[in-house]
Formats: C-alpha cells, sequence, structure tokens
C-alpha cells in the first residue's frame, strides 16, 4: 500500500466525516465512507495490515492540536471495518 495513495484515502475521509452539512450532505457522506469501507475489505491481508500501519503513522506525525481529529485518525481502521 503507497503512502501517498494512503493519505488521499485519509484526506478523503477526513473531509467526508468531519466537513459540516453545508459542505456536505451527511447521506452522500455515509454513502461514500461506506464503498470505501467496501473496497479497503477487498485488500488482502498484507495490504490491510500496511494499511492501517501507515494511518497509525499518519495520526502519530498529525501536527494538530486538535484531539478529535487525532482520535478519529486513529478510529479509522475500526471504523472501516478493517479491525475487529
Amino acid at each position: 500500500m503507497n503512502e501517498v495513495l494512503t493519505q488521499v484515502i485519509i484526506n478523503t475521509i477526513l473531509f467526508l466525516e468531519l466537513s459540516d452539512d453545508e459542505i456536505i450532505d451527511q447521506d452522500a457522506a455515509v454513502s461514500q465512507l461506506e464503498q470505501m469501507a467496501s473496497i479497503l475489505k477487498q485488500l488482502d491481508e498484507a495490504d490491510q495490515k500496511t494499511f492501517i500501519k501507515l494511518i497509525e503513522k499518519f495520526a502519530d506525525e498529525e501536527d494538530s492540536t486538535d484531539q478529535e481529529r487525532i482520535q478519529f485518525l486513529h478510529s479509522i481502521p475500526e471504523n472501516l471495518g478493517l479491525r475487529e
């Protein structure tokens, strides 16, 4: 799993999840997140583990003081159903 592609996926997830209703329709955001989760679950186990490690790396390197954002980053694998 490529770091650049993972960053694009993370940024898209953050946009869909954290944007308010004036920016994006929440039903559309949920639908897109569900589609992304379905596709990412098709990764083989090794790629899923790499994807999760990259998400954790980006979360740990996040320079934001927004703890909600950092916590959300750490929750992405579970939210996508990649981690039980």
